[in-house]
């Protein structure tokens, strides 16, 4: 049974923020990765996205920490050129490519991981959710599904979402509530700048 309380009995709780090893990244986060959080990343297709978050995952581990990073689009052999690439080289971080839901689930039992990384959530899919994968329905799903199971683990997750060139996140849209932060990645073709944009932050300001 729920009950109401006075707001000055609730007891404060300092977040203990852990940098992400990358200056403006935490900058935009509002000072590093809030243990337990859910990050929505949403960007254009090739802007960039999943080159952050693998050297994201790079800073992670040379800080000791665990990285799963879960692939629908890409193969083990494709994210390790570009790890390559990107100078990223760790046992700390481990791959799962072209899985679904009840993989990843079970590979976050087994690894333990402190932070884990969806890319994106549009290739994942569930043998107990909806049967089209990237539909609407069939995203609410996992998403709700991750949440419970990394705020149970206390793990700090990145979601990918794929924006459409009109500047919305396709599906992934209707998952900002869901989520504790949103950000997006942009830039041009004609430049080698990108940004990062706070949208929403439940810890931090935007």
């Amino acid at each position: 049974e729920a009950k109401a309380i006075p707001l000055n009995s609730v007891q404060e709780l300092e977040i203990q923020r852990q940098p992400s090893g990358l200056e403006e990244f935490d900058r935009v986060l509002g000072g590093g990765v809030v243990p337990g959080s859910v990050v929505l990343i949403g960007g254009e297709p090739g802007v960039g996205k999943s080159t952050l978050l693998l050297e994201v995952s790079g800073q992670l581990a040379k800080n000791k920490k665990k990285v799963l990073y879960y692939s629908g689009e890409e193969s083990g052999i494709q994210i390790k050129l570009r790890a390559n690439r990107l100078g990223v080289d760790s046992d700390a971080i481990f791959l799962l490519t072209m899985g679904s839901l009840e993989d990843l689930k079970r590979s976050v039992k087994e690894i333990k991981p402190d932070y884990l990384i969806v890319d994106s959530i549009q290739t994942i899919n569930s043998k107990a959710g909806p049967a089209i994968t990237g539909s609407i329905s069939s995203m609410r799903f996992v998403t709700s599904q991750i949440i419970e199971i990394t705020k149970a683990e206390n793990i700090s997750v990145f979601i990918v979402g794929h924006i459409n060139k009109d500047g919305q996140i396709a599906g992934p849209k209707t998952l900002e509530h869901m989520v504790d932060a949103v950000f997006y990645f942009q830039g041009e073709l004609r430049t080698d700048l990108r940004i990062l944009r706070a949208e929403k932050n439940r810890f931090g300001s935007v």
